[in-house]
């Protein structure tokens, strides 16, 4: 076979992986829900670089916002992506055929590439683990084709490469680069020169860590790894990045340690037509299992459920909630939200296994930087702007420019009338080119009242705004519902959120005390968990009969009471054994709820601050 076909052969072999890796991306892992999760926001001007330019690292971060800021567009995300995976095959391959035949390096050049889709795979993860790699390898690569060149005009370039790198990159990326120069030196140059080099590298780059994370106010030694923390990114993605910086210094030393894969005039059994079919077939299966392995469909549902609910798109929301895991407050959260919007909240809250009870309607109980903008979410749709505002500026030191926050912000402001403030962020995020239509469009509202109140949303925002606003009392919700539909007898979500919440902590006595408060809100019948809990509360309290008002129970209710109640009585009233007959026919009911579900009834303390 000829050289040339065979590189014609890796060619395709590559042209297949790109076709593929594309396929996987813009299909499965959806750059739009990355996108969502990470809320990359990239600003033009000296300020926002500014921001990255004070601590080491921070340009790689800069750089990747400015590519991650497509992923807004599917198509371009997934095209960015795979440009940056087989980047890191291509600069991986130039500087590998430094040392190595292009025999090993045809089958080692695609480790990076499996690194990397593992990684990036993960909502969590940005681009500047792949970005810093890239240019690690690719600055290795061009500093060794200057391999002729005398010691001295080497440590002069070198040493000031060094520490530049280290500002550019950060500790890992600087750690990688010298491993590689080392050891690359150490094969490719004599012993002597080779020695002084290793020595003058590591002497600099340890002073240089050592400098900037004493000094530095925005990063410590201890954080100046936290790129492969496994605290941080958990234990699959820190190997992974093991894998990635350490992989070519460690076949490096390997190539040192077995002098007879070096380069030389040996004739390599690339040009083999079975050995290139063989790792054609390794490499493409390993490639497509790393993709079924890799993609986390749980994790890509969780987000887009919040992806869903932000676009209020309810129907798409409670379809993923059938299939999450019900042990995760913000899913519960988020299907409470989408049952009040389908007006089904008080007729089928119960149908999903509410975990946690009240601490799974409203978050704030228990919260932390993840729920910020839920609780945004929550009291935007009750129309208390002031205090989703309140949470918008919360999730905005956390999150810095996130789009998503800086809209909130701007819009509330302007369902407010706070047009100065609104327009201080409205310029902000014109710094943004993704986001420079909708900024023109929003600059329309500004001291245009007539604008806003022609506005749907901003009206119906404005008419259920308190008209005294009030502080949100955190550790007890309940009493911010009451004086939300209380001061507005519109706010219908205010209301039923109360109820429900009542209902969660098996106050069925609050529940008889509001049946008027049904009657003026204009419910023709009264909801099927209410039924549920007037009924269960007649059973309970046979002496003293809730007041119905003009309302009564149906009859379905009535006749599902009694099944329910047959079949206790059938295992003699012994729940446990019962339980699994009863969830069948009845785990959609407020009663089975209280008696199986209710982390009241099961003595379930809720610990979690994790959202």
């Amino acid at each position: 076979m000829k050289p040339k076909f065979s590189r014609i052969y890796q060619m395709l072999v590559n042209g297949i992986l790109i076709l593929l890796t594309f396929l996987y991306v813009y299909k499965f892992v959806d750059p739009l829900v990355i996108n969502f999760k990470q809320q990359p926001s990239f600003l033009s001007g000296a300020f926002f670089f500014n921001n990255y330019n004070a601590y080491p690292g921070g340009i790689i971060e800069y750089i990747s916002l400015f590519f991650s800021q497509f992923y807004g567009s599917k198509f371009l995300g997934s095209v960015i992506i795979t440009l940056i995976v087989f980047a890191s095959v291509f600069v991986s391959r130039w500087l590998l055929l430094k040392v190595y035949k292009s025999t090993i390096v045809f089958i080692l050049q695609y480790i990076p590439f499996i690194a990397l889709i593992i990684l990036l795979s993960n909502y969590s993860i940005n681009l500047k683990c792949a970005i810093a790699f890239i240019l690690a390898i690719g600055l290795s690569a061009t500093f060794l084709s200057f391999k002729n060149s005398a010691l001295t005009v080497k440590l002069a370039v070198l040493l000031p490469l060094i520490v530049a790198f280290y500002y550019l990159t950060g500790a890992v990326g600087i750690i990688t680069f010298v491993l590689t120069i080392i050891t690359a030196e150490f094969i490719l140059s004599d012993f002597k020169k080779s020695s002084l080099i290793a020595l003058l590298a590591t002497l600099t780059a340890a002073l240089t860590i050592y400098f900037f994370t004493l000094k530095s106010p925005y990063i410590s030694f201890r954080n100046a790894f936290e790129m492969i923390d496994s605290k941080t990114i958990g234990n699959t993605n820190t190997l992974s990045m093991y894998v990635l910086y350490g992989f070519i210094p460690v076949s490096m030393l390997i190539n040192l340690l077995l002098k007879q894969l070096k380069t030389k005039s040996e004739k390599s059994i690339i040009e083999n037509r079975f050995f290139l079919i063989g790792c054609s077939v390794v490499i493409l299966g390993a490639a497509l299992t790393t993709f079924y392995l890799s993609f986390d469909s749980q994790e890509k549902k969780r987000t887009q459920l919040h992806l869903f609910a932000q676009d209020a798109k309810w129907d798409n929301v409670l379809k993923l909630g059938k299939e999450l895991p019900k042990d995760d407050r913000k899913v519960l959260f988020e299907i409470n939200r989408a049952l009040y919007h389908k007006n089904q909240l008080l007729d089928k809250a119960f149908s999903f296994e509410q975990y946690y009870g009240e601490h799974g309607l409203i978050l704030t109980t228990h919260y932390n930087s993840q729920v910020l903008m839920f609780c945004s979410d929550l009291y935007r749709d009750m129309g208390h702007i002031k205090e989703s505002t309140h949470w918008a500026y919360e999730a905005e030191t956390k999150y810095s420019y996130a789009p998503i926050v800086l809209k909130r912000i701007i819009e509330n402001n302007i369902i407010m009338g706070n047009y100065p403030v609104a327009e201080k962020f409205l310029n902000i995020l014109s710094k943004s080119c993704l986001h420079k239509s909708w900024v023109k469009k929003y600059r329309g509202y500004l001291n245009n009242e007539k604008a806003v109140e022609a506005n749907p949303e901003f009206a119906l925002m404005r008419r259920l705004k308190p008209k005294q606003d009030f502080f949100a009392n955190i550790q007890n919700p309940q009493s911010d519902l009451v004086k939300l539909f209380e001061e507005n007898g519109a706010n219908k979500m205010a209301f039923e959120y109360f109820i429900l919440y009542g209902l969660m902590q098996h106050n069925l006595a609050l529940v008889v005390k509001q049946i008027n408060q049904f009657e003026k809100m204009g419910y023709t019948k009264l909801p099927a968990h209410v039924e549920e809990a007037l009924l269960l509360f007649q059973a309970l309290n046979d002496k003293a009969p809730a007041d119905m008002g003009n309302y009564s129970i149906s009859q379905e209710t009535i006749n599902r009471f009694m099944g329910y109640s047959k079949v206790l009585m059938r295992f003699k009233g012994n729940k446990k054994a019962a339980q699994s007959e009863l969830k069948k026919e009845f785990g959609n009911t407020y009663w089975y709820y209280v008696y199986y579900v209710s982390p009241i009834t099961n003595k379930r303390e809720i610990k979690t601050i994790n959202g």
